[in-house]
Parts: C-alpha cells; structure tokens; sequence
C-alpha cells in the first residue's frame, strides 16, 4: 500500500506540472499598467501602486494570457484557482515588525502585503496588527468601475448659501462629542428600549454592535427619516447596515450619499474606535440632524455601513445592490477617520480615482464642491485638503463605488504624515482626537452634501429628545422610555401620521422600565408631534411600566437632548415635578447645552402603571409685540423711578430707558445705561412664560419737574 501511495503522490505532482507548463492554472500575478486601465487588456482584481509610485494590476489569469498581453508582468502564486488573498497595508507604526514572519506573504512591494489567506483568523489578526485590509475582489474590476454614471450638474461659479451656512453653523463641538461618547462606550447610549455602554463595535460583536446600530436608527427616523437595516452575508460573518432616506424634491432619482463604517478594531476587548470611525458615523448623524432641516433637490441617503474592517463586506453589499437596482447614485462622500490632528497642519486628504482613470472626472467634482466649501465658508484657517488622484487607495467603503463606476471620494485625515498612532487600538478614545479639528471637517462634510443635494427651501423642524431610565451602569434588569417632543409642519395638536406610539416600536424586553407617555389622543405616544408653528406644551406623565406587577426601585434620571439645533427664534423651557416634592423649572437650551441631566429621587417601590410624577416642554416663540410688552411706573421719588415692563421668561433682553420732559422735542431725551435682564423659568412663570422686571432710571437732574415721559427700547440677541 505504501508503494501504491507513492506512485499516486508522484503521478499527481506529474499533471500538476504539466498543467502550469501548458499555462493552463490560474495564477496570481503583478502585470504593470501602461496606459488608462479601462483599456487594460486583462481581467484585473485590483488596481495598485507600489513604494516608488508605480501602478500595477493584480490579475488572476492564466499564463498563455498574461505572455499574450504583451505588459511585462510577474507571478506571486502558482494556483489561485481557489484560494483567498488580503491586501494589507501597514498603517500603525510598528506593524510590519509586529506581524513579520506570521503571514504568508506572497508579495511585499514596499507599501503593501498580498497576502495568501491560510484562514479567516490570519484577516483578524492583520487587523489587530495594525493593517488596514481589503479583500481581493472575486470579481474581475475591469467593465465595472467605467460604468456609465450620467453626472449631475456642478454649481459654476461656486457662490455661498445661507441656509448651507446655517447647516454647517449648526455643527458644533459639544453636538459631536455628546454624540461620540455615546457611540465609544464613554457613557450609556439608549437602543431598543435599553441604556446599554456599547464596549466594542467590532463586526463579530454582534450584541454590541446592534446595540450601535440601533441607536443610530432611532436617530435617524427621530429626524423624520426613512430608517432600515440592509442585512449582508459574506464567508463567515454577518451584518447590517443602517440606511436612512431623505427623498429630493425636484429630482429625487438622483442621489447623494454620505457614509461611513460603524463598526470598529481591535477584535478583542474595548473597541472604542472614537477616530476609526465614530468620528465619521458621528459626522454623518450630525449631518443628517442639520440637512433634515431643509429640502434638496436630490435624494440624500445617510449609510452606515458594518464589515468595513473585514473587507468592506458592508459596502461592497450596498454598492452591489444599488448597481442592481439601477440607482442613479450621482456623489458618494465617504468619511473615515476624520479626528486626528496632532501637528495643526491641518492637512486632510480627498482621495480620487487617478487622472487616467474614466471616473477620475465625477470623484474630481465631489473634492472640489469640498474645497470650495473650505475656502468659502471660512474654514481656510482650520482645514487644508489636499485632493489626491489615486485609484490605488481602495482602503475603504468608497471603493466598493468604485467598483461599480459611482462617483466617490474619501476624505481622511493627513493618513501620510500625521498618521493615527492608536489606529485599531483601544486607545484610540476620545481623550486622543482633535476635537476642533474634528468640527472643522464635520462642518466642512456637511457644507459639501447639501451642495451637491442642491437646498431648496428651509423646513420648520426641531427635535427634542427625553431620556428616562436607570442610568446606572451596572443594572442591567431596567430598560429605558425615549420621548421625542416635535415640532413640524403638517402636524396637528392631537396624534395623527406625525405621531408614533409605543405599541409600534420593538418589545423592550426588560423587566421594568420608566415612561414617559403623552396622551393627546388615549394614545401613549414615544413621539409626539406638534405644527410648526404651535406654542403647546408637550406634557407627558412618568410611568412605572412593570410586567410583574410588583414594586420596582431604582435609580431615575431625565436626559434631555437637541437632536437638532433649537430654533432660535424659540424660547424653550422645561417643568420636572416627581413624588416626594421634587420640582425642577429651568431653560432647557441651557440645560441641554451641558449634560442634559436631571436627576430624580429614586424610584421606591413604585407599582405597575403608578404616575410618579410629570415632565412639561414649552417651546414659546421669541414675542416682540409692544403691547405685551408694556412699560408702567411702579414707585417714584424725588430722584428715583422704579419702572417695570415685563419679559419673557428664558429670553435675553437688553433695555434701555429714556426720559424727557418735552415730547415734541426728539432731541430731548436721555437715555440710561442699558440694563440686561435674563429671567429664569420657575414654578411661578413656567405657565404663563412672561414675568415683569424692574428698570431703574436715575431723575435727580429734572428737580420737580412738570412732567416726565420715559420710553423703552428693547434688543434681543439671537440665542
């Protein structure tokens, strides 16, 4: 039998040979580009450049195809016929000596590794190394990335925008970090009913990651969004991606889309991933907070996209699904790591195909609407993008657009010279990006996808969400109410379509959790809708809601949010009152402008259904009326007069009085010195929203006079 063995051995190693000889095994090999590569002869799997800058293909062909090509070329692997292989290029320092001698590496052409896959944990552990990976397309590239794309009509000459300017105005820092800390697990973020720290955002945590995912659709539909999961399947893993639609108004088949990867590295342990990349989802929640605001003409679509660090499993899905379906994807923005800034260059990259290639041409007029948003909206100062032509970067969800011949860029921070050195680390947190820098490139984002969508017209819309739950981190046995307050054109004052109830969200499966339920309609509302331009104050009672029946104590606090920038022509204001004789009146812009924190007495034995107290928002528009305003003597003496005139509760106001003895005469009066009064919200005005403040005015120049008459003028600065 050992003979018979043998012989087989040998007699198999015999063909084998003969079938390289006759050039008829495919083989993995380096083919140099001479030329466009859409004329590229071969059926390319990627398209590189080496250390000395030089572009190349990498082609699973068979030999007599390669020689009768005629481009000089050279075989890394003598069967590709069903094998995998990982481009990894090296990004954290240290890691190619890290991870020297653990892979098999078949090419090292100075900037990156081709690595044979010998199983799926050597694509894991690349990762954890410090490389960023992409999957050799299984699919040859050639014919798909120089699909026609019909391009949308650029702005000539660029000019500025106001509403574009009020979008990315919108965009500030405390909106961003709160939003960050939430997604890296710095504090409890509220999904599906729960108050969960979301640790790791790593593809294979799927737990954690869903939690993720559901926070960032919550949000979005809390906008007014079209809000789904798209699930995707590849080798082993699983996942989803968030997409959320805001439909154009002119020419909604066009679209305009804004991405980013949520999920996060390392695979093990914390994976708070703050730059790699809640820096780019967060700046896509933030852009979808400011556009929802205002109308385009294009379609917008908002994608978060999971699998990205595993190969760009997510996106190659979507781009995949798209192409199917024929969407007309005119611009694809997509930001990955954008927080990191640590010499104050600030440089930033715009990476698009390279000159000669066919897509080169609609990626250029995405970089450059982003450029002219950096130079024209004052961002010159804080920014310094440097747009860079190169099909070779295929590092991230932007390639798999490229895959199918969509218009796309990625915008990242300096990956050159000023490279994140806690890439896929769990340091990689919040205490160690640039925060300014980070606003910066948000407002800068945000600017350039309301170009390309092209605003319309400004939409009355605001957000106000409310928290309440058991914020303690380590009971897990208490789920968590989320109310939204909105105002919105087309929305009544009782429940209608605006409105969503409790009855149609998922079941919170916890065992107890506080609500907050308003109940216009003998509906228990989790949004609740009202007209843009109505004064009503959203009242909601708080809830124990316990399956069991039985008493519940724990912890309680109330967490208040703008998910949107607060009108400005608004004056909002807040009214907590909770059993054992806890009230709590305040302005919630000043509120929420912190942490948005309430704390409540705990909850002690509370039963099933029992109301343990209320939360009213008002939300009152700025009143410049005269007459509401009035002005009245209240005391007067020989050199004083106390004078009164009322004001809204919550508002700033600057007054001025003046005085004189002669109102025929204009150019009699005096004025005083200007008196800013702030008047804060308490139990007394909260109903009413206005109180009567004092203005004194010095009149010991005008000794018994025949008469005095005052005048007051008012200023009311933009909150």
């Amino acid at each position: 039998m050992k003979t018979l063995l043998i012989v087989a051995m040998i007699a198999w190693l015999s063909v084998g040979s003969s079938l390289f000889a006759a050039g008829r095994m495919p083989v993995l090999a380096r083919v140099e580009l001479q030329g466009s590569p859409e004329k590229f002869p071969l059926p390319a799997r990627a398209l590189l450049r080496d250390a000395a800058g030089q572009p190349y293909a990498l082609v699973v062909a068979q030999t007599t195809d390669l020689k009768r090509a005629g481009s000089p070329y050279r075989v890394f692997d003598r069967d590709a016929s069903a094998e995998a292989y990982i481009i990894a290029r090296p990004r954290r320092a240290g890691a190619r000596t890290a991870a020297a001698g653990r892979f098999n590496v078949v090419e090292d052409d100075g900037l990156q590794w081709i690595v044979r896959l010998r199983k799926e944990q050597d694509a894991i552990d690349l990762g954890d190394a410090g490389f960023a990976i992409a999957r050799l397309s299984a699919q040859p590239l050639v014919g798909r990335r120089s699909a026609p794309v019909q391009m949308m009509r650029m702005e000539e000459p660029f000019t500025s925008n106001g509403w574009v300017a009020a979008m990315m105005s919108g965009v500030t820092t405390n909106y961003l970090v709160s939003l960050m800390r939430q997604v890296t697990g710095d504090e409890p973020a509220p999904s599906g009913g729960e108050l969960r720290v979301i640790r790791t955002r790593h593809t294979a945590a799927s737990a954690t990651l869903n939690r993720a995912m559901g926070f960032c659709r919550e949000f979005f539909t809390a906008l007014g969004l079209s809000a789904d999961y798209q699930a995707w399947n590849a080798g082993s893993y699983r996942g989803t991606n968030v997409v959320a639609t805001q439909t154009g108004m002119t020419v909604p088949g066009e679209q305009v889309l804004i991405v980013a990867h949520l999920d996060a590295m390392p695979s093990s342990g914390r994976a708070p991933g703050a730059d790699d990349n809640a820096s780019g989802s967060c700046a896509v929640l933030a852009a979808a907070a400011m556009l929802s605001q205002y109308r385009f003409e294009r379609t917008v679509r908002y994608v978060l996209f999971t699998g990205e660090e595993q190969g760009l499993y997510g996106s190659a899905a979507y781009a995949g699904a798209a192409a199917g379906a024929g969407d007309n994807i005119q611009a694809v923005l997509n930001l990955d790591m954008i927080a990191w800034d640590s010499t104050g260059g600030p440089v930033l990259s715009l990476y698009t195909r390279s000159t000669d290639d066919p897509g080169y041409a609609g990626d250029l007029a995405i970089a450059a609407t982003f450029t002219n948003v950096v130079a024209t909206y004052g961002l010159g100062a804080k920014l310094q993008p440097a747009i860079l032509p190169d099909s070779s970067m295929i590092w991230s969800d932007h390639s798999s657009f490229w895959d199918y011949g969509y218009p796309a860029i990625l915008a990242i921070e300096d990956d050159n010279f000023d490279f994140n050195p806690y890439y896929h680390s769990a340091n990689d947190t919040i205490a160690n990006i640039n925060t300014n820098y980070f606003t910066a490139f948000t407002q800068a984002a945000v600017g350039t996808i309301a170009h390309l969508a092209g605003p319309v017209e400004q939409r009355s819309f605001d957000v106000v969400r409310v928290v309440s739950g058991d914020w303690s981190a380590t009971n897990r046995s208490f789920g968590a109410s989320v109310f939204h307050a909105v105002h919105v054109g087309g929305a009544t004052e009782t429940n209608d379509a605006f409105d969503v109830t409790y009855a149609s969200l998922p079941a919170n499966t916890n065992n107890a959790w506080p609500v907050i339920v308003t109940q216009p309609g003998n509906d228990d509302l989790s949004t609740d809708c009202r007209d843009a331009a109505s004064e009503s104050i959203f009242r909601g009672d708080l809830i124990m809601s316990s399956p069991f029946g039985t008493p519940v104590s724990c912890t309680n606090r109330l967490r208040f949010v703008f998910l949107t920038p607060p009108a400005t022509n608004r004056i909002y204001t807040v009214r907590i009152a909770a059993d054992g004789g806890f009230l709590c009146v305040t302005n919630l812009r000043s509120l929420a402008a912190g942490d948005g924190f309430v704390e409540l007495p705990p909850l002690l034995n509370v039963t099933n259904g029992a109301v343990y107290g209320a939360c009213d928002l008002a939300a009152r528009f700025l009143d410049y009326d005269p007459a509401r305003i009035g002005l009245r003597v209240n005391s007067i003496t020989d050199t004083q007069v106390a004078l009164g005139a009322r004001t809204q509760i919550g508002a700033r106001t600057f007054n001025e009085v003046g005085v004189t003895t002669n109102l025929l005469a204009p150019g009699s009066w005096t004025w005083f010195s200007v008196t800013t009064n702030d008047v804060a919200p308490s139990a007394a005005n909260f109903e009413e929203g206005w109180e009567s403040v004092p203005l004194p005015a010095d009149v010991s120049a005008y000794p018994n006079p025949p008469a005095l008459f005052f005048r007051l003028r008012r200023a009311w600065p933009v909150p």
